[in-house]
């Protein structure tokens, strides 16, 4: 969990601080640590055919779940949408209501 991130990641620190210098140890180490900490998951989503789009305002994620589609903006849901017939993906979710906007 969370105690195990942070001793991997104080790992990862101590070996940075050991290549510095070492330009080519340092970018591996960076790189290794870039995809580690989030970086997979993230070009994982990027790949994915519309998937992820980036605008002035920042990164939009579309993602397909059982059932459901979900709109984020970073690391804030900014909606989900039921899926399966017409009822379903009109009924409001997330922060919506019946007769909201």
């Amino acid at each position: 969990g969370e105690e195990r991130q942070g001793t991997v990641f104080l790992v990862i620190a101590a070996l940075g601080f050991l290549t510095i210098g070492a330009r080519t140890g340092f970018v591996l180490l960076l790189g290794g640590a870039l995809v580690l900490f989030g970086g997979y998951r993230a070009l994982s989503l990027s790949m994915e055919r519309d998937a992820r789009m980036r605008s002035y305002f920042g990164v939009y994620t579309v993602r397909d779940g059982p059932g459901y589609r979900e709109l984020d903006h970073g690391s804030t849901v900014h909606g989900i949408q039921l899926r399966g017939s017409e009822a379903r993906e009109r009924t409001p979710t997330t922060y919506y209501a019946p007769y909201s906007g």
